[in-house]
């Protein structure tokens, strides 16, 4: 789906390409799809945050932005389990420099077999234990393993991380409850 090259809004002036930020439009068909549920299940009360997400996904959203910001490692895939899982784990460890977090977390892909989604569903101890050797800043490797479990317990429970923040968001209403829920998962992970 490709939008019009140019949009005015309360958050925006055009968005025609300029040589310094060439113009940008959605490839991804995962993304566009999960854009248009999105978009299906969009809040009447909610259209100026929706009218805002949709101006800053056309701005950030195209190859020369993307290739150096940790929003490539889910771009690396096409399965909504394998993006949604890939991207919470790169958001994880986005601080620092990008190149370093990009690099970082294109080597715990690695690390996850480039199958992010089986990984977590999959992964005996044994394969869990050769995690213990990443470390990004101050994350390492015990907290990668304890996070790998609490997405796991999620999506059994929930059938994956993006279902589990839909139907939170649905009987709640407040994205910041449905955080405050997903940090309790991993919390309760960690403590056992």
């Amino acid at each position: 789906m490709t939008r019009p090259a140019a949009k005015t809004n309360a958050f925006s002036t055009e968005t025609k390409a300029t040589p310094d930020r060439p113009q940008c439009s959605r490839t991804s068909p995962a993304a566009t799809e999960m854009q248009k549920e999105s978009a299906a299940t969009c809040r009447p009360d909610n259209a100026e945050l929706h009218e805002l997400l949709e101006f800053l996904h056309d701005r950030y959203n195209c190859t020369a932005f993307v290739a150096d910001d940790p929003v490539a490692i889910p771009h690396d895939y096409t399965s909504r389990e394998d993006i949604e899982i890939s991207g919470f784990l790169a958001a994880t460890i986005a601080w620092g420099k990008r190149p370093m977090i990009v690099t970082n977390g294109r080597r715990l892909m690695e690390r996850m077999d480039r199958a992010p989604y089986d990984f977590v569903l999959n992964a005996s101890e044994r394969e869990l234990g050769a995690l213990a050797g990443f470390v990004h800043r101050t994350f390492n490797g015990g907290d990668l393993i304890q996070f790998v479990r609490s997405i796991r317990a999620i999506c059994e429970r929930h059938g994956g991380l993006g279902r589990f923040v839909e139907a939170s968001y649905a009987s709640t209403g407040d994205m910041r409850r449905v955080l405050a829920t997903l940090i309790k998962y991993v919390r309760k992970r960690y403590e056992g």
